[in-house]
């Protein structure tokens, strides 16, 4: 047993190793971009380092498709999870300079790349914050031992990042209500949720919801039927639970449904 747990333990410090040595490589060739040979963001520039899948220009086409349904000039955009800012530079793309997206990020790496396609892209309406998004506001746990686009919030995690909430930010006039909220956070979406259940209630936004596992699902669709939404699948994934979905308060179909527009018309 003892003999088992070393080996354990030397498996992960080797693994934990070469993934430094991996991030180090991808930070140094960052900077190198081509361009998006088509797709939603055709001819916009792209760090090869961050992904090649982003450069086929088919990355998870539904919900690229699905927003550029929802959005529209002027609206606020929160991304949740913005990785190296796929989501929000196509969303920068559909709200103009009028509008706004803000990126949640707490992952340096994914920073880098972030605010690299932002530079090369001449994106202005993008407001990263440097946080997780939870329940609440203060430090948390991250586990960033996997893949970039795999971290997520964990009690067992070993890099402690900033932690906000959504209601938080809003509340103290720190940020503007949202129009659309995209959430997709590896397992934490319920506790992003938990924390914008005023958002949710008072202004309305839609969702691009991934989730990932089935009791995750099931708690977060509690919390957005609660709330008095409905919702489409976009699509599954291989195992029960991952799920991409698009909510709407109920009875708004014609894809143009925030809290802003509801509240122009009354």
């Amino acid at each position: 047993m003892a003999d088992d747990s070393q080996q354990a333990k030397e498996g992960r410090t080797g693994s934990g190793i070469r993934l430094r040595i991996r991030h180090l490589f991808k930070r140094l060739l960052a900077p190198l971009t081509i361009r998006i040979r088509s797709g939603p963001l055709q001819g916009r520039r792209w760090s090869p380092m961050s992904g090649t899948r982003f450069l086929r220009g088919n990355f998870k086409s539904e919900k690229s498709e699905a927003m550029a349904r929802e959005l529209g000039e002027g609206d606020v955009v929160y991304d949740v999870g913005a990785h190296v800012g796929y989501t929000a530079i196509l969303a920068s793309g559909r709200v103009g300079a009028t509008g706004l997206v803000v990126a949640f990020e707490p992952r340096g790496l994914n920073l880098r790349f972030l605010r690299i396609h932002m530079k090369v892209n001449r994106t202005e309406n993008i407001r990263v914050v440097e946080s997780a998004v939870g329940e609440r506001t203060g430090r948390a746990l991250f586990d960033e031992d996997r893949g970039s686009g795999t971290g997520r919030l964990a009690e067992d995690g070993r890099l402690s990042v900033p932690l906000v909430s959504l209601d938080d930010l809003v509340a103290s006039g720190e940020l503007p209500p949202p129009d659309f909220i995209k959430v997709d956070v590896e397992g934490g979406e319920l506790v992003v949720l938990q924390g914008a259940r005023s958002i949710l209630d008072r202004h309305h936004p839609a969702l691009f919801l991934a989730t990932h596992g089935v009791e995750v699902h099931d708690a977060c669709t509690a919390i957005l039927t609660e709330a008095g939404y409905e919702w489409t699948v976009l699509s599954e994934g291989e195992r029960p639970g991952e799920v991409e979905l698009l909510a709407r308060v109920a009875g708004a179909h014609d894809g143009r449904s925030s809290g802003k527009r509801n509240q122009s018309t009354m």
